[in-house]
């Protein structure tokens, strides 16, 4: 069932969702040889102007799971999916229930108040939604380089300084206490 309404909310609301979190998000494999080649030019660069160099690595790999679902909510909303659409993917989203086992104690079944279902259709989508405010606070401090690939894939080169650093660490603070 999650599948299909999954399926169903994308075909109508793909488009949009891209256009809210915008290309560099899309996610996707990247050359690692070329990032890493150009990541180690923009160190060389930069050091050899005298100029600090601050690189922000984001890995999410556990991103999926402690992903706050009222950020989802709120990010979908602000990229126009509204309505009873915005009310299927609150359904999608308050659907999952778990229960822990240990050992030979079970608990009852429980609502899962963060995280995204691995796996599913608009999980990736979802995600980005979310975390567009981490991404956009980044850039609005950044004075960022990207890498654009022949076939459209951009990778961002983030410089920060401090300051960048600092507002990102408050909207991660943020988001943490929000959940």
């Amino acid at each position: 069932m999650a599948a299909v309404q999954d399926g169903l909310y994308l075909l109508r609301h793909r488009g949009r969702l891209i256009e809210y979190w915008g290309g560099s998000q899309a996610g996707g494999l990247y050359d690692s040889l070329t990032s890493a080649a150009s990541v180690f030019l923009l160190g060389q660069l930069r050091m050899s102007s005298g100029l600090p160099l601050y690189l922000n690595f984001g890995d999410c790999h556990f991103g999926f799971d402690v992903i706050v679902l009222d950020e989802i909510r709120w990010g979908s909303f602000q990229a126009g999916v509204v309505g009873k659409a915005w009310m299927l993917l609150d359904d999608c989203l308050s659907m999952d229930k778990v229960r822990v086992a240990y050992m030979h104690l079970v608990s009852s079944f429980f609502d899962v108040c963060a995280g995204i279902a691995q796996g599913r259709k608009a999980s990736v989508f979802n995600f980005n939604t979310a975390v567009k405010s981490l991404h956009d606070t980044i850039a609005l401090k950044s004075t960022g380089s990207h890498l654009t690939y022949p076939d459209g894939r951009v990778v961002s080169l983030s410089m920060l300084t401090r300051c960048a650093l600092q507002a990102a660490q408050r909207t991660t603070i943020q988001l943490l206490l929000r959940w």
